[in-house]
C-alpha cells in the first residue's frame, strides 16, 4: 500500500512538472469601441480570431510548432505584440486607447513581451526623428545612427531571460535596421535638402473643388496647411477618415487649413465626388488627378502622404506624421505654431 502511494505521488509530481505543449493568455483590455468584439492573432503558424466579451476579457490558448512573434489586432489595427512559446502562460493588461502607457504583462514567459514593449517605445520615439536624422551631415548621420544600435543592443542585454528566438532575431534585426538606413541616406539625404523646413514648397494651382470652381496653394497664403493626398480605392487613406476629422475638429478655429488632394484617375471623378458626399468629409476638398505635377515635385510614392506647410507656404514638415499618429501630430502642429488641440 505504501509502495502504491510513492507511485501515485510520484506520477502527480511527474504530471505537473510536464511542459504543456500551448500557450496560455489571458487578456483584459479596457477603453474599447463598441465594435472591437473580435481580436485577431497573427504570427507565424498562428492566424486565429477571439471573441472579446463586453468586459474587454478573454482567456485563449495557441499551439505552437516553436516561439513565435504574435501580434494582436483590433479591426485591423495593431494593439500590441508579444513573443509565445508553449508552457508560456501571460496575463496582460492595458487600456486599449492608449497601450504605451498602460500595457502591463505577467506570468511565465513575460519578459519576452516586456522587452518587445519597451523595444517598440524605443523604436517609435527613434522614427519619430528619423527625418531630423536624416537631414543631418554624413558624420554626424553615422555617429547617433551607431548610438540608437548600441543603445538598442543595451537593452537586449539587459533582459537576461529573454528566449533565443527573441535574441536572435533583435541582434539581426538591428544590423539589418542599421545597413537599410545607411543604404536609404544618400537619397534621403538628397530629398530632405530640397524638401527640408524652410524650402519652398511645390505648388498646386486651379484644382477643381468639391464645393465648385478651383483652388491654388496660394489661396491659403497666411495659414497653416495641412495636406492630404489620397484616392478612393486606397484602403490605408480611407482608414485615416475617422482620424483626420477628429483632427479637424480638434483645431477648429485656429490658424490651419485642412486640403484634402484626390490623386484619383479622371475617369473616377465621379465616385470621387460621391464618396466626400456618402463619408462627410469635411475640410478643404480637391480633386487632382493622377501624375499630377505637384504629386510629381514631391517625389510621392506612395499615399496617404501627408504635408504641413507654415503660412508663407514653406515647407514645415514634407513627411508629417498622419492623423491618427495623435501624439506626433499634436507635437508637430505646436512646434510649427499652430497651438494646442481645444
Amino acid at each position: 500500500m505504501k509502495k502504491l502511494f510513492v507511485i501515485l505521488l510520484t506520477l502527480v509530481a511527474l504530471t505537473s512538472c510536464k511542459k504543456k505543449d500551448y500557450a496560455e493568455f489571458t487578456i483584459d483590455l479596457k477603453g474599447l469601441q463598441p465594435q472591437d468584439s473580435i481580436i485577431q492573432l497573427r504570427g507565424m503558424g498562428v492566424r486565429k480570431a477571439v471573441k472579446i466579451n463586453n468586459q474587454g476579457l478573454f482567456t485563449d490558448t495557441v499551439k505552437l510548432k516553436k516561439g513565435s512573434f504574435v501580434t494582436f489586432f483590433l479591426d485591423r489595427e495593431r494593439v500590441f505584440q508579444t513573443f509565445l512559446n508553449n508552457d508560456f502562460n501571460l496575463n496582460i493588461q492595458a487600456d486599449a486607447s492608449h497601450i504605451d502607457s498602460t500595457f502591463n504583462v505577467k506570468g511565465k514567459g513575460s519578459q519576452n513581451t516586456k522587452y518587445l514593449v519597451e523595444r517598440i517605445k524605443n523604436v517609435k520615439a527613434f522614427n519619430e526623428s528619423l527625418e531630423e536624422l536624416y537631414a543631418k551631415d554624413s558624420v554626424t548621420f553615422t555617429n547617433e545612427l551607431e548610438a540608437f544600435k548600441t543603445k538598442m543592443t543595451n537593452l537586449v542585454d539587459s533582459y537576461k531571460s529573454l528566449d533565443t528566438v527573441v535574441v536572435n532575431f533583435e541582434t539581426k534585426g538591428l544590423n539589418d535596421f542599421k545597413t537599410m538606413l545607411t543604404q536609404a541616406y544618400p537619397q534621403r539625404h538628397a530629398e530632405l535638402v530640397k524638401f527640408g523646413r524652410g524650402a519652398t514648397s511645390p505648388v498646386f494651382t486651379q484644382l477643381r473643388n468639391y464645393k465648385g470652381g478651383t483652388s491654388s496653394l496660394n489661396d491659403f497664403k497666411g495659414q497653416f496647411v495641412y495636406i492630404d493626398l489620397w484616392a478612393t480605392w486606397c484602403k490605408p487613406c480611407l482608414a485615416q477618415i475617422p482620424a483626420l476629422k477628429e483632427l479637424e475638429e480638434a483645431y477648429k478655429g485656429k490658424n490651419v487649413v485642412f486640403v484634402s488632394i484626390s490623386t484619383d484617375k479622371e475617369k473616377d471623378y465621379n465616385k470621387w465626388k460621391n464618396m466626400v458626399k456618402t463619408k462627410e468629409l469635411i475640410g478643404v476638398q480637391l480633386f487632382m488627378g493622377k501624375d499630377n505635377q505637384f504629386a510629381i515635385d514631391y517625389q510621392v510614392r506612395n499615399i496617404p502622404r501627408f504635408i504641413l506647410l507654415d503660412t508663407e507656404g514653406k515647407i514645415f514638415d514634407a513627411h508629417a506624421p498622419r492623423p491618427s499618429e495623435k501624439e506626433s501630430i499634436h507635437k508637430l502642429f505646436e512646434k510649427a505654431g499652430i497651438g494646442s488641440p481645444n
